[in-house]
């Protein structure tokens, strides 16, 4: 299952909206059009903010070490695609760093999979794009690099294209396998394997 929280802005306050649960990523859409039928009912909106942005957790309790390091891998290899409609204000955002201007959690997340030892996982590495700190602390692994969108629709092709990447993650045997995989593909192609919801854009 894959839970998503994100916060959001109305002319009166702002507010944190969190699942209760964990839900199956085929329940997404229900959760998204019940929420967008609150906001419709009490006027509220949507607004992008410096600090917040839409987090998911994808569920890896059931993903042995190399799965995970597989995920971790391939999401990092279209990092910086995928933050080009992510939105204004995340580029260089403090708050979910992208790996390439992160090397504190490279080397931290480097070494928690090389050893397996879970204290490499701690807070230093929270405010990255893809946070493994949530990994001992909910069995999850966290996104964070989405804007608050101006609409709901975004929200949930955000969260199809991250299971998307999850799937195809599992496809490979080792992280090596992604890497040279990437290097022997053509861009075009391999960039429509894993992101074909913004291939096009």
């Amino acid at each position: 299952p894959e839970s998503i929280c994100y916060c959001t802005q109305s002319p009166q306050d702002n507010a944190e909206y969190v699942l209760k649960k964990p839900i199956k990523h085929k329940d997404v859409g229900k959760a998204l059009a019940m929420l967008n039928l609150q906001f419709k009912d009490h006027e509220s909106v949507l607004a992008p903010s410096v600090r917040a942005g839409v987090h998911v957790h994808i569920n890896v309790q059931e993903l042995n070490l190399t799965q995970v390091a597989n995920l971790t891998t391939l999401y990092l290899v279209v990092e910086d695609l995928l933050l080009d409609v992510c939105g204004e204000g995340r580029q260089s955002n403090l708050f979910c760093l992208k790996g390439c201007e992160a090397e504190v959690m490279i080397n931290q997340i480097a070494q928690f999979f090389k050893t397996g030892q879970v204290d490499y996982l701690n807070n230093n590495i929270r405010y990255s794009g893809i946070n493994l700190a949530a990994l001992p602390k909910y069995g999850s692994v966290e996104f964070r690099s989405l804007r608050t969108p101006n609409n709901i629709e975004d929200i949930g092709k955000w969260v199809d294209t991250l299971h998307h990447i999850f799937k195809v993650s599992r496809e490979y045997s080792t992280p090596d396998k992604i890497i040279s995989g990437f290097s022997g593909f053509n861009p075009t192609e391999f960039i429509k394997k894993v992101c074909p919801l913004y291939a096009d854009g």
